[in-house]
């Protein structure tokens, strides 16, 4: 089964559930440098270069055409998308698949083709619409590209056998401004490697954590004006931060929030996976008050280790979070929710901090057989 999108924690995750239970994955994938085919543990996995597409670059080089005009975006897009698009014809003719999965970033399932001995199913991981409502500052798109990207997204399932996404915030949003209704499919969830035997020696002893992609989306912002307000009731509170800043000095402009109480907060940066588990293993809880999310990974592998978030109601983390049960859930923008909810994790106040944590039931649904089951059961009733 050739997956056409790029090799992030999703892909990687299902294929490897998929290939144990039997079936034979490939990924096609961009690549950024050089074209490579490399095994991923019985995956294969061939990064392919695209390639100029003449069509849409001739903008580009009209110089009096005003930049909205070029489609820089859309451009990028089409042109891995026909890329990805060869790259799984040519398998497909050496060694043909019965189902094929694109994603609908970087318009990845384009030019697959539509027939009906092939199932071609689109994962919707998002859409830029909902990311630059909740962020403006990421409005660095031209309208007129994101509207000719969006259409071709929509053209992109309407071809395609069917199409989901991995959270109902995700299948909502489509249905409402799109019209189109997406199945939900959960995707499946593990711990990929063990935790480290050894903490970094800058942790403090007693911690709450803050990871993954430090941005304004995932609301490090809100989290650093939170501390702020905790520290008046709870001085001796401390944190963690590690992952990798979505803009350059991003975490620096955060700390000069803080002043001198800027060393309780130790920032890691991005760490291997077994030193982030290791960390997160052993944190008071993990917090993360997106502004809108997608089912998060950091979200995930906190519960799975047994440790209680604090997260924002309706960015689609109140999915996963049952509050009250494995964490709290605080209103989107609530920076004194947020600081209070911090506080009483802190004080060990509540049935839902570590001490009482109740692993949620939608983790089950999530297990990797059941989530490798849902997965080909919609492909295949959508023959």
């Amino acid at each position: 089964m050739p997956t056409a999108g790029g090799l992030a924690s999703y892909v990687h995750r299902m294929s490897r559930v998929l290939t144990e239970n039997g079936h034979e994955v490939e990924v096609l994938t961009r690549a950024f440098n050089e074209a490579t085919v490399v095994d991923l543990n019985g995956i294969r996995v061939e990064s392919v270069r695209p390639r100029r597409n003449w069509v849409l670059s001739f903008h580009h080089r009209i110089k009096h055409w005003h930049s909205a005009l070029k489609f820089p975006m859309t451009r990028l897009s089409v042109a891995i998308a026909r890329a990805l698009a060869d790259a799984f014809l040519r398998r497909h003719q050496e060694n043909p698949f019965d189902i094929v999965q694109s994603s609908n970033c970087s318009l990845s399932g384009l030019f697959l083709p539509s027939n009906r001995d092939l199932v071609h199913l689109v994962r919707v991981s998002g859409d830029y619409r909902l990311w630059i409502d909740k962020d403006p500052s990421l409005k660095n798109t031209s309208d007129l590209d994101i509207r000719l990207h969006s259409r071709l997204e929509r053209r992109t399932i309407r071809h395609a056998t069917a199409a989901y996404a991995p959270s109902e915030l995700i299948s909502k949003f489509w249905e409402r401004r799109y019209g189109h209704r997406l199945d939900v499919v959960r995707p499946p969830v593990l711990i990929e490697t063990q935790p480290a035997e050894t903490l970094p020696g800058a942790i403090p002893d007693r911690y709450l954590l803050h990871f993954g992609a430090l941005s304004h989306l995932k609301g490090t912002a809100l989290l650093a004006e939170a501390l702020s307000i905790a520290w008046r009731s709870e001085p001796d509170l401390k944190m963690v931060w590690a992952g990798r800043e979505k803009t350059q000095h991003f975490v620096e402009q955060q700390r000069a929030k803080w002043g001198r109480q800027a060393d309780k907060v130790v920032y890691l940066g991005p760490v291997s996976r077994d030193v982030l588990y290791a960390v997160l293993k052993q944190a008071v809880a993990s917090v993360l008050p997106s502004r809108v999310d997608n089912l998060p990974n950091t979200v995930i592998e906190s519960l799975m280790l047994g440790v209680p978030v604090i997260g924002s109601a309706g960015a689609s983390i109140d999915e996963l979070v049952e509050h009250g049960v494995c964490g709290e859930l605080v209103p989107i923008d609530d920076v004194p929710a947020l600081a209070d909810s911090m506080v009483r994790a802190w004080r060990g106040q509540g049935a839902w901090t570590k001490e009482g944590f109740r692993a949620p039931a939608i983790l089950d649904e999530m297990a990797p057989q059941r989530a490798a089951e849902n997965f080909l059961q919609l492909a295949m009733t959508r023959v």
